[in-house]
């Protein structure tokens, strides 16, 4: 029985084609078992075909574009050959077995280096093929003797080797499997380092928190409370106390603004922040000028700062300038908004001088590239804050500036 002349395709071209496929050579890549062994499964499996069908030498053949590996074998001491040497590249190619009883009287194979040189004269190889249908290699017997192959011998190796491609199989699934094991374990390992940073961050907050609360807050609260015991009612005893209640509440503002700043409407942001800050100047008796402009490309934190800026320096000018008015200018320029504040007192010595919750805005402005710098407008004291927009976008047609005067 032979039926390599209905199956097999021993065109050098077609050979070569086959073979050099990248699906296919993908597929076996994915094996892992090139110039490996010590498959013990796979060895179980050569030494039984080998028992069965009676044959001196068994070898799992797996294939690439260049030579045949032998992961399994049983009766051989060759690891690898050249293709040159290769029955199992016709198999491969043709997805089909190859049953040979004479390779000496085999009008391609006679001339085959693994005929004349290695002496194979009978060989039976079927494919073994990977899970996407690639044919990756062989399960094959062969003897240095003539032989006739029954029906049986076919049937037998064919099982055979499907059970040597489903060995092949769970080498891949069991790869896969592993490998997501450890990126299971790297991903729960990045997840705990998150945690770990988070819980520490969480600890700093709290530990910056409570030493801001103590540091001035509480201290003014306290002298407050001192003074409130032995107060005797005086306007001096009365201002003090407030002054203190004034400066722990700023600082507290100034605190709470870190931890949980307000969020300010998208759309109505220049009219919220022109409203507060009115209403900070009309609380303290002032009369005022207000102007804000701010176009809706502004990202959410440039807004945050800047209606930051203008409260606190509309405060300042409020509570220590000793002046009647305050002018208030916001606007939009090409990378910044710029923020001005002036009043008709004499002026104010810069952050240092200022409350808690100023020095923490000349910090955060610091650290988001802006700035606040003391000037004269029209002979008056200003206070003006560059506040980068952190936006590259430019307003458009449908979404021009919303501007409020007073």
């Amino acid at each position: 029985m032979d039926r390599v002349a209905a199956d097999i395709d021993f065109s050098s071209a077609h050979v070569r084609t086959v073979l050099t496929d990248p699906r296919r050579l993908a597929a076996l890549d994915a094996l892992d078992l090139l110039d490996f062994g010590g498959n013990e499964r796979l060895d179980c499996l050569v030494r039984m075909a080998a028992r069965v069908l009676e044959a001196p030498v068994c070898l799992v053949s797996l294939v690439d574009d260049e030579r045949q590996y032998f992961p399994a074998r049983f009766g051989s001491d060759a690891v690898a050959t050249p293709l040159s040497h290769s029955f199992c590249q016709y198999v491969v190619a043709s997805d089909a077995t190859l049953v040979v009883p004479d390779a000496a009287s085999h009008p391609v194979l006679r001339h085959d280096p693994a005929t004349t040189e290695f002496g194979v004269a009978a060989y039976l190889g079927t494919p073994l093929r990977a899970r996407d249908g690639s044919v990756v290699g062989t399960l094959c017997v062969l003897q240095t003797a003539t032989r006739i192959w029954s029906a049986d011998d076919l049937d037998l190796i064919e099982d055979l080797a499907t059970a040597v491609s489903a060995e092949l199989e769970l080498r891949v699934v069991g790869g896969e499997l592993r490998e997501s094991c450890s990126a299971l374990a790297r991903r729960s390992a990045t997840v705990e380092q998150l945690m770990e940073e988070l819980r520490h961050a969480r600890a700093a907050e709290r530990r910056t928190a409570a030493a801001a609360i103590h540091d001035r807050p509480l201290q003014e609260l306290v002298a407050a409370l001192m003074m409130l015991r032995t107060s005797t009612s005086s306007t001096t005893d009365t201002r003090a106390i407030e002054d203190c209640l004034e400066r722990a509440m700023l600082d507290l503002r100034g605190v709470m603004n870190e931890l949980a700043p307000m969020e300010l409407p998208h759309a109505d942001a220049s009219r919220f922040v022109f409203e507060a800050v009115v209403e900070t100047a009309e609380r303290f008796g002032l009369s005022h000028d207000v102007a804000v402009h701010l176009t809706d490309d502004i990202e959410p934190a440039a807004k945050q700062l800047v209606f930051r800026a203008a409260l606190e320096l509309v405060y300042n000018a409020c509570r220590h300038s000793g002046g009647n008015s305050v002018s208030v200018q916001i606007r939009s320029t090409s990378g910044h908004v710029r923020v001005e504040v002036a009043d008709d007192g004499p002026g104010w010595g810069g952050a240092e001088g200022g409350g808690g919750g100023l020095r923490l805005l000349c910090e955060d402005l610091a650290d988001a590239g802006g700035r606040l710098e003391p000037a004269r407008i029209n002979g008056r004291f200003a206070a003006v804050v560059h506040v980068p927009r952190l936006s590259l976008l430019e307003p458009s047609a449908d979404r021009g500036p919303l501007e409020v005067v007073a």
